[in-house]
């Protein structure tokens, strides 16, 4: 039992280890979009689609591939690129109408459902019920805007990522516990070695049986403790050498993702298209700025 507890007390700093969840910072956005106008042949409606922003790349994560009438139902495919930076890809739907005024889609008319996807690519499918009864007009035109909002673990506003205070004095403590338990291994290992050697003087001497043997006992629990404490404190030693490489491939690609996206001054140069409110037109806006 004092073993034990004295082993427990020298593990304690392994505990509290837990990772806990990743908050996730919004690091920039994007968006596609088109324009669609609202055709008529035999008693249908029909959806013509251009690209509103001909050979504008926003970079975007999200493209709008087609938009479609299917009956009275607005459907469209689009497609998210897999392979991004980013931790989280999150998406916002905006139908524009000439006056300027933004469509909003009732409660449950909206459901968007994975078709295929690729070792790049996932392929999605829109579908806006009863879009052309509720809102769609016959020769309107209308803008569809995909936004799409890059969330990740990088924190621009915070210092570039480096080891903690907490996470220094852990692996401190972790190996600085591994090494005493291994000191208190090699104490009972002597305790053990003097014990053994006072069993033996014992029976040189001719000492009584009863006289010898309290000390082979004590040495073969000496022998014992001295394996327990000496294996944990190797295996402390060899959980907090692990634990600071992960860490420090963790750190490092944090590193990188920060300079990337962190490190430098870049000029912020957009153009998006935009319906202008009481003008009934679709123009586009140039915006320019600096961003870190």
């Amino acid at each position: 039992m004092k073993n034990l507890s004295l082993l427990l007390l020298l593990s304690f700093p392994l505990g509290g280890w837990a990772q806990k969840q990743p908050k996730l910072f919004l690091l920039g956005s994007s968006s596609d979009s088109v324009l669609c106008k609202v055709t008529g042949n035999n008693g249908r409606l029909y959806l013509e689609m251009e690209d509103a922003s001909p050979g504008v790349s926003t970079k975007s994560w999200a493209f709008i591939d087609e938009a479609a009438l299917v009956d009275a139902d607005l459907q469209v495919a689009f497609q998210i690129i897999k392979k991004s930076p980013f931790s989280d890809i999150r998406l916002r739907w905006d139908l524009h109408q000439a006056d300027g005024s933004l469509v909003i889609p009732k409660p449950g008319s909206v459901e968007e459902t994975l078709v295929s996807e690729d070792k790049v690519h996932k392929n999605y499918l829109l579908k806006w019920k009863d879009l052309a009864e509720d809102v769609l007009l016959y020769g309107g035109t209308y803008l569809l805007v995909l936004r799409c909002e890059y969330w990740s673990t990088v924190d621009c506003n915070a210092p570039r990522p480096a080891f903690t205070p907490q996470q220094r004095n852990q692996t401190l403590l972790l190996g600085g516990a591994g090494l005493a338990m291994i000191g208190v291994g090699q104490i009972y290992k002597a305790q053990k070695e003097n014990a053994y050697q006072t069993y033996r003087d014992y029976w040189q001497q001719g000492q009584l049986k009863s006289d010898a043997d309290p000390f082979f006992e004590q040495a073969k629990n000496n022998e014992t403790s001295a394996k327990i404490f000496t294996y944990a404190g190797w295996t402390a030693l060899g959980l907090d050498a692990a634990w600071t490489y992960l860490r420090w491939r963790k750190l490092k690609k944090e590193r990188c993702q920060y300079d990337t996206y962190c490190g430098k001054s870049k000029a912020d140069i957009s153009l998006r298209p935009e319906v202008f409110s009481g003008a009934g037109a679709v123009g586009f806006n140039f915006k320019m700025g600096l961003n870190r």
